[in-house]
């Protein structure tokens, strides 16, 4: 597998496949003063989550996300 960035990934996705949903989860708020999760949602996640994450409320967001 390459070793791109998850920030490269999402837009590369995203920009490939616009009906796809992503969700991004992250151990970091930051990493090397960039706002991961920030950048996340700017480059096409539809939400992004920092763990350790509540699971019930991903749940529930994914389900608003994915109209389910």
């Amino acid at each position: 597998m390459s070793q791109k960035s998850e920030l490269v990934i999402i837009q590369e996705v995203t920009k490939q496949r616009p009906e796809v949903r992503l969700i991004a989860m992250t151990a970091f708020e930051a990493q090397n003063d960039i706002d991961v999760r920030g950048f996340a949602e700017r480059y096409g996640a539809v939400k992004s989550f920092k763990k350790p994450f509540d699971k019930q409320h991903v749940v529930d967001v994914v389900a608003v996300k994915l109209q389910v």
